[in-house]
């Protein structure tokens, strides 16, 4: 069923009603930049259109569906905050529009567009501590946030999930600022921020114990289970044969308890995207970066040679297969 009653950003509508959404929906062999149980993120591309990214929603559990029955809908608040986020200056993904389609709360969902071309990551600064606006009285979190999204994009990495329960932790007091991005995946409101600090802490111990620094370093690492924490460099073998056994057990205790809280099955490994196998059931919000670096083709060689590509591929396959968070 196609997405309805759209409601467009300003000067969008032209843009968004040239494409046939209920055409692109029905693909089977869409581009996919990430995909999750409950989310995809789609490139749309037509000849002589700007190409547009699609992150559509889609509800499994019950709680899920009766959630996003609700207004506002996850493509809503999305669409909400890049709107702020745009008029505040910073430099983010442009949001286009967003719409619910099917029906609502019997497996219907909702799709958010924005437009905006991902670029392979190469080097980026760390993020002061000043925050760059006042605007989010309720949590200074998000304007630091804010700030993360400026930063990342104007160093070429598309940020494209902007939900409000995502959380910034900006560690100093070593010989180079850490920095981590969690997202807890949380549809109620604050429950995420309470739930998430054990989740929090165990990956910034993680890291920590990795000693990964932030200036001047590449985005490697995400933890799939846990939605996003981007770091610094990606870890060296000898940082994953120094891992602790026991807080590895303790994030994959972790995750097996939340995955049978929220009816999942175990993770099936299977599908394959840029020659990678990874879960269907993981979020590729941190292999992002090496889906880029094989299906983007000639916009990846604009930066970085062939030779340089498959080399980047193989070792950051083999640090997650060490650290056993595979993609």
């Amino acid at each position: 069923m196609p997405p309805t009653r759209w409601t467009f950003a300003e000067g969008a509508r032209d843009l968004v009603e040239a494409y046939d959404w209920a055409k692109v929906l029905r693909q089977p062999d869409r581009f996919l930049v990430k995909r999750k149980l409950h989310r995809e993120m789609l490139r749309v591309a037509e000849p002589s259109l700007p190409v547009i990214y699609a992150k559509i929603f889609h509800p499994v559990c019950p709680w899920k569906r009766i959630t996003s029955a609700l207004p506002p809908s996850h493509a809503a608040k999305e669409f909400f905050f890049a709107r702020v986020l745009a008029r505040l200056g910073i430099e983010t993904a442009s949001p286009l529009a967003y719409a619910r389609f099917g029906p609502r709360g019997r497996g219907g969902g909702s799709i958010f567009l924005s437009q905006e071309v991902p670029q392979v990551l190469t080097l980026f600064e760390a993020l002061s501590d000043k925050a760059i606006s006042e605007c989010f009285p309720r949590d200074s979190l998000l304007s630091a946030y804010g700030a993360l999204l400026g930063r990342l994009n104007r160093a070429g990495f598309y940020i494209d999930d902007y939900y409000m329960d995502n959380v910034l932790v900006h560690r100093t007091g070593g010989p180079e600022p850490q920095l981590l991005l969690v997202d807890h995946e949380s549809t109620r409101p604050f429950v995420g921020w309470f739930r998430g600090y054990r989740e929090k802490n165990l990956i910034a111990a993680l890291f920590s114990e990795a000693n990964l620094p932030l200036s001047e370093a590449e985005v490697r690492c995400v933890l799939g289970g846990y939605g996003g924490a981007l770091t610094g460099s990606s870890p060296s073998d000898a940082h994953c044969a120094e891992l602790d056994k026991g807080l590895r057990r303790r994030l994959e205790k972790l995750d097996r308890r939340r995955n049978k809280k929220r009816g999942r099955k175990p993770y099936k490994w299977g599908e394959r995207f840029g020659g990678l196998r990874v879960s269907r059931r993981r979020d590729l919000n941190g292999a992002q970066l090496v889906t880029l670096y094989s299906e983007l083709g000639d916009a990846a060689r604009m930066v970085l040679d062939e030779g340089r590509i498959q080399a980047e591929l193989s070792s950051v396959s083999s640090v997650f297969d060490r650290m056993k968070l595979r993609l």
